[in-house]
């Protein structure tokens, strides 16, 4: 998509070794290419759809509660890693549809990977289909697990839990980066405790259509356009044992 390239542009242009930023009440950093991707992403979708609801980590545009077609967008998922200088961030996009994602696109600018997903078909890397790994147990798997104490959803013990599988736990800081590399083959799962819809937009339709399946973390399918309940996406095969998991730590 023409607005995931120009986005990247941004974030390379700014990406480097010391980046400013100032901290939001939910203690996530804000940078300057956060803003500025925000509000290239809300002119260009207005000016195409004039009429349209953009829910973005950095503001919203219209009400998505009373839209049918709401546009949730992360400009820069990982902005940590940003401005700490190594490069696992994307650009998040996604339509949808009462609440269902329906198309979807994560743009890692670092590498030219862009990984777009239509509902019904297919994800594509770059032109190229992309399909989840095929692995059945978390045993020697890589899961990328978001989950921070001050969070709404914190499940204490997580990180060690999955460890104990055998399974190699990792936090990129940017679930959106975590779930191109699932869609693509090389993580099994990824667990995101935070109730922000536009980490999880974007990753829910391209892992689905990639073949795997994105759940909350209390195993429901959930909307994208209000608040969620984290999400747990995965290869498929992985995803109960994932899901026992996080039950049995918050004694379900």
């Amino acid at each position: 998509m023409a607005i995931a390239v120009e986005a990247g542009r941004i974030i390379r242009s700014q990406f480097g070794l010391s980046v400013d930023s100032t901290w939001k009440e939910d203690r996530s950093p804000l940078t300057e290419a956060d803003i500025a991707i925000h509000e290239l992403t809300t002119a260009r979708l207005r000016a195409e759809f004039p009429n349209c609801v953009v829910l973005s980590e950095e503001g919203t545009h219209g009400n998505a509660t009373e839209s049918d077609e709401v546009w949730v967008c992360d400009p820069l998922d990982g902005t940590t890693p940003f401005i700490s200088g190594y490069p696992t961030s994307v650009f998040a996009l996604a339509l949808c549809r009462s609440g269902d994602p329906v198309l979807g696109v994560l743009f890692d600018p670092y590498l030219d990977r862009m990984l777009v997903a239509e509902k019904g078909r297919g994800a594509e890397l770059n032109g190229l289909p992309s399909h989840v790994n095929d692995f059945a147990k978390l045993e020697t798997t890589t899961v990328d697990v978001s989950n921070l104490p001050h969070v709404k959803y914190f499940v204490p013990g997580l990180h060690e839990a999955i460890a104990r599988t055998g399974a190699r736990p990792t936090s990129l800081y940017s679930s959106a980066y975590a779930g191109l590399l699932l869609s693509v083959g090389l993580f099994a799962g990824v667990v995101l405790t935070q109730d922000t819809p536009w980490d999880g937009a974007a990753v829910q339709i391209v892992v689905e259509e990639a073949g795997g399946v994105v759940t909350s973390i209390s195993g429901e399918r959930q909307r994208y356009d209000r608040p969620i309940e984290g999400y747990v996406a995965s290869n498929g095969r992985v995803h109960e044992e994932l899901l026992g998991i996080i039950a049995e730590l918050r004694g379900e």
